[in-house]
């Protein structure tokens, strides 16, 4: 598969450019969290195709994951 802008991103590609590892990204698009949208994987061997709005998901929850929870203000009255 070529990382083309019809072709789409593969896994490895974008664990390369987002930081994340292939684990992860797995394990991200088995549970919904960052689904690929040009071609889900269809059982074993199959190649997912991340989209450039994919990439920058994945990104996006690699930041947050690293960043971890961020304190808020509280509840209200205290």
């Amino acid at each position: 598969m070529t990382d083309s802008p019809t072709a789409g991103f593969s896994g490895p590609t974008v664990c390369r450019l987002t930081g994340v590892t292939y684990r992860q990204l797995d394990y991200w698009a088995r549970t919904n969290l960052v689904t690929p949208s040009i071609t889900a994987a269809n059982g074993s061997g199959s190649k997912r195709a991340y989209s450039y709005a994919d990439v920058l998901e994945v990104k996006r929850h690699q930041v947050a994951a690293h960043l971890g929870p961020v304190a808020g203000p509280g509840p209200p009255g205290r």
